[in-house]
């Protein structure tokens, strides 16, 4: 049995890919000091097939799981950020099967001021067609459909399950380097040194870039593909750079918004005292205002040359 199991569960866009190809290119040399990075219910850097074994419907596949990693011994680390959208029976089984001296749950909580942009991305880059300030106003005003603007009700799921004590909550924006502080601070690897975060870090898309990707989704194409793998695909991606500079606006984003402020007003009651990095003012977040850049979709009916060019692309690979 394990001395002790860290269960690094997110959130999304908080650094939990460059967390996850350190653990694994350090697997060899962490098993040295105590501490195992098993490839149980692995995929690509994570336990993302854990997750999925643990909220389907086949409940041995899983238990299967927690069998091989209670058969462990030392440290054993788990980390998905796919654990923190899991529903509550899910995280009360993997309470029930995992065995260990003990078991800490890991939390990095991103500004909510800037996690709706982030997800939206992370979106788009997957497929979606969602205008911006659609994605924006549908969030805003069904906040309970976004599982990242719901930190008190995730992290109450945990707390229910492993007790509150286990659960260790670090602001992301107050680290400088989320790879050296998992590292250091949560496993105690003080003489750990880490490559440049930047290194890891998931490509990111210019809003111009973005925008196309949503537009070639909309089209019925993998947008994210055309752009990487495509030489016109590229090509048109060189061409709105330039094209929708004009069309450029912005979004101003602060805590005078309400779902915001009720949003951080909740985690800081609820979690202040599991806050292992919070500065002790009354305001979790320093940062009190953002401005997202976007591109209008105006772009697409007042540059129609582009637009018709993009559409007949668009027909010259089968789409109607």
């Amino acid at each position: 049995m394990p001395d002790k199991i860290v269960l690094h569960i997110g959130s999304h866009k908080t650094g939990t890919t460059a967390i996850q190809k350190t653990l694994l290119e350090n697997r060899e040399s962490l098993k040295a000091s105590g501490i195992f990075y098993p490839d149980i219910g692995f995929f690509y850097f994570g336990h993302h097939h854990m997750v999925e074994a643990l909220r389907s419907e086949d409940g041995d596949r899983f238990a299967a799981m927690a069998e091989e990693i209670n058969a462990l011994d030392g440290t054993v680390v788990i980390s998905s950020e796919n654990f923190s959208s899991c529903p509550a029976d899910a995280v009360n089984t993997l309470a029930r099967l995992l065995k260990a001296g003990s078991i800490e749950i890991v939390y990095y909580q991103r500004n909510v001021l800037e996690l709706i942009y982030l997800w939206w991305l992370e979106l788009v880059k997957h497929g979606n067609k969602d205008i911006l300030l659609r994605f924006y106003a549908d969030s805003l005003t069904r906040p309970g459909r976004q599982h990242l603007l719901n930190p008190k009700t995730i992290l109450d799921r945990w707390g229910d399950a492993f007790g509150e004590d286990a659960v260790k909550i670090f602001l992301y924006d107050g680290i400088s380097d989320t790879v050296s502080h998992f590292m250091k601070m949560v496993l105690g690897l003080e003489e750990f040194e880490s490559e440049p975060e930047s290194r890891y870090i998931n490509k990111s898309y210019d809003t111009a870039s973005v925008e196309l990707i949503r537009f070639f989704n909309a089209a019925g194409l993998g947008g994210l593909a055309l752009v990487r793998e495509n030489a016109e695909g590229r090509q048109f991606l060189e061409r709105i750079r330039r094209l929708s500079a004009p069309y450029i606006s912005i979004l101003p984003v602060d805590f005078d918004c309400l779902p915001f402020k009720r949003i951080e007003a909740e985690l800081h009651k609820a979690w202040l005292k599991r806050i292992q990095n919070h500065n002790g003012s009354k305001q979790l977040f320093a940062t009190r205002s953002v401005e997202i850049r976007y591109v209008d979709p105006a772009f697409w009916y007042s540059e129609y040359e582009f637009t018709r060019e993009v559409l007949g692309f668009v027909k010259s690979l089968g789409v109607q």
